[in-house]
């Protein structure tokens, strides 16, 4: 399981190194070399990952994203971890990362719905990044005027990246909508940032206009990826370097595609419920 490799690995509290001063184009061209596959999941990923930094010869853009080990101190007999229906994989994941079993469950729907719990899986697309040691000409974009707070938060965690942001108005009646760009991008890498791609019409028109605005490439990370219809088809014609999503759902392997890169939450989770058992600071995680 994804806990038994990474207690080898090295922390993933990795920060943002700009000192190389690598250009886009070598960016570009680093990514390729890890290009296919890259639609994998916990143990798989590693493995995957690890033969990546051997073929690369050590190569600096051959360094990838591997999750934080585990705690060293033994774990409370008392924890149980039990799964819902939704993606039971990444539920047996985080509890080998726990090191429990998953417990036996029956769910059943109460009359007054679901319990909604919310995390912030970002982390772990921020480590994922600084593990490629993206160069000093990066900025952030906001899809739409809506997610600018959650991208102002992401760009800070860049060492203060710039920001950016398209803006979409509907200038009228029966009017086809017209897009600005707020900010800069010329000559840069945009890492455009939302909670959720789902045709992907947002986020692939987004991305257009950063190019037509002179951006040297652009890369879309979200959480959760719904991927619906004709999101597969969008998101891989080209105009992205790379797509970056969680395994928060689960995909199945008819919506993979060779720049979607897709990086397991079970360690986030898992830290986060070891926390909250051991009366501890949650929020310190995302720090």
């Amino acid at each position: 399981m994804a806990a038994a490799t990474a207690a080898a690995s090295p922390s993933s509290s990795l920060l943002l190194s700009r000192r190389h001063g690598v250009s886009p184009s070598a960016l570009r061209a680093g990514a390729s070399r890890l290009r296919a596959p890259r639609c994998v999941l916990g143990a798989e990923q590693l493995r995957v990952v690890e033969e990546g930094k051997r073929m690369g010869g050590g190569d600096p853009w051959a360094a990838a994203w591997t999750p934080k080990a585990p705690a060293q101190e033994t774990r409370d007999s008392r924890l149980r971890i039990f799964s819902g229906t939704a993606n039971r994989p990444l539920a047996q994941e985080i509890a080998s990362y726990l090191g429990v079993d998953l417990g036996k469950i029956l769910i059943k729907r109460f009359a007054d719905g679901e319990i909604y719990v919310q995390l912030q899986e970002s982390p772990v697309i921020l480590d994922y990044l600084a593990s490629k040691t993206i160069s000093k000409d990066l900025v952030v974009v906001s899809p739409d005027v809506g997610g600018v707070v959650r991208a102002r938060a992401f760009a800070k965690k860049l060492s203060d990246a710039p920001l950016a942001i398209v803006d979409k108005r509907r200038q009228g009646h029966n009017l086809s909508e017209v897009m600005h760009l707020i900010g800069d991008v010329k000559g840069k890498v945009a890492i455009m940032v939302d909670d959720m791609i789902d045709t992907a019409g947002t986020i692939t028109s987004g991305a257009a206009l950063l190019k037509q605005e002179g951006a040297e490439a652009v890369y879309a990370c979200c959480t959760h990826a719904v991927l619906s219809p004709p999101a597969i088809e969008r998101l891989s014609g080209g105009i992205f370097e790379e797509v970056i999503v969680t395994n928060s759902i689960l995909l199945p392997e008819d919506k993979c595609f060779p720049q979607l890169t897709v990086l397991s939450m079970a360690n986030l989770v898992a830290e986060t419920i070891w926390h909250v058992h051991r009366d501890g600071s949650v929020s310190s995680i995302f720090q």
